[in-house]
């Protein structure tokens, strides 16, 4: 049996790469374009919702196509800080730590 850890592969800190940010808009919008059309295809089936096993499918599909929509909309928002993270590790250290200045409060 594999272990879990090899299966799941890792993210990277490299530069973005450009065509993963494009193929995983385009997705996104069809899978965002697949829920409006599933959710469309939930209500003409509302008259069918307690006779017919079609209405359970589709809210089954709706769940797959949300699933899908949070894993690219993960890998999306991990792109777009790609090049946060390349420069953090790509970045000599100059060996001092900047401190955050915590903002004064005021009493009165």
């Amino acid at each position: 049996m594999q272990a879990a850890s090899d299966a799941v592969p890792n993210l990277p800190h490299e530069p973005p790469d450009r065509t993963l940010e494009e193929v995983t808009s385009q997705f996104l919008a069809a899978e965002r374009a697949d829920a409006k059309q599933l959710r469309a295809l939930r209500k003409e089936l509302r008259p069918f919702r307690d006779t017919s096993l079609w209405v359970l499918l589709v809210e089954l599909m709706e769940q797959d196509t949300a699933k899908h929509i949070r894993l690219l909309s993960f890998i999306r928002d991990h792109i777009a800080r790609q090049p946060l993270r390349y420069l953090a590790v790509s970045r000599p250290s100059t060996g001092r730590s900047r401190q955050r200045r915590s903002p004064e409060v005021s009493v009165s």
